[in-house]
């Protein structure tokens, strides 16, 4: 959506450290409008989940609220996909960073049957480690399904 300049870094620290997840329903709206053409069945939205210390650091996560926010705006479901564990991408220098989250598909998603497409949210992209890990784990699973990756922001 936005480059990830002074501004949209100041929203979403609001978001993550500030406590103001209300401001991601907000931004939900332009996400959902600019994933709208793109979209060509009913697809599934799902996250990139956040790392377990930063869910019980900010008592939310905010891939899935903005997902949700997302589907509520493009009237589709919801659902989550992936379970993470190992420490954050947050705070990490490149080089760890470029290694990504550790991944894997939750025993409840592994159960339905694929969807036609997947739509993979997240909340900033700065290598595209986290991004490209969780496209991988979900094209491992389903092989035929078309995977379309937002995100808010994106670091040049």
């Amino acid at each position: 959506m936005w480059e990830y300049e002074p501004v949209m870094a100041q929203i979403i620290h609001a978001v993550k450290r500030g406590g103001r997840p209300d401001l991601l329903q907000s931004l939900a709206i332009p996400l959902a409008f600019h994933l709208r053409p793109l979209v060509q069945s009913s697809p599934v939205i799902t996250w990139v989940p956040a790392s377990p210390k930063g869910r019980r650091h900010r008592g939310f996560d905010q891939g899935r609220l903005l997902a949700k926010y997302v589907a509520r705006e493009l009237d589709l479901r919801s659902a989550p996909s992936l379970a993470r564990s190992g420490r954050a991408q947050f705070g990490s220098n490149r080089t760890t960073r470029l290694e990504g989250p550790r991944l894997r598909i939750r025993p409840d998603w592994a159960q339905q049957s694929s969807p036609e497409e997947i739509v993979l949210i997240d909340d900033v992209i700065t290598t595209g480690a986290s991004m490209a890990a969780a496209a991988s784990c979900l094209e491992l699973h389903h092989r035929d399904t078309s995977i379309i990756g937002a995100a808010l922001a994106m670091k040049p």
